[in-house]
């Protein structure tokens, strides 16, 4: 319980300076850049083409997985075929990846 200049002090409103502002915002930067960077350098330095074992890596998906997508899923996951070689765009992956992602219920 506040007492009666606990409670008027309570009651000021506290002043920071254009400065101290300035600071903050700073930092609230700097932790939100140094926690992004890592994802971001390794998409901009990403392989745009990835082999079915590249891809298994990156989903988690078994490459029988991936066999089952390509032959039931064509339109959901677009892969490019050269002879027996199967490649995947990593964008494709990305963007399937995000579209089929299902939040949490809390």
């Amino acid at each position: 319980m506040l007492n009666g200049d606990q409670h008027r002090m309570a009651e000021l409103p506290v002043l920071i300076s254009q400065d101290e502002i300035k600071e903050i915002i700073r930092g609230v930067i700097r932790e939100e850049l140094q926690e992004a960077l890592p994802e971001i350098v390794q998409e901009a330095t990403a392989k745009p083409i990835l082999t079915i074992e590249e891809v298994s890596r990156l989903t988690g998906y078994s490459k029988r997985h991936l066999q089952y997508l390509r032959d039931n899923y064509k339109d959901e996951l677009p892969y490019s075929k050269h002879g027996k070689k199967i490649t995947y765009k990593r964008s494709d992956v990305m963007a399937f990846l995000k579209k089929n992602y299902v939040r949490a219920r809390k």
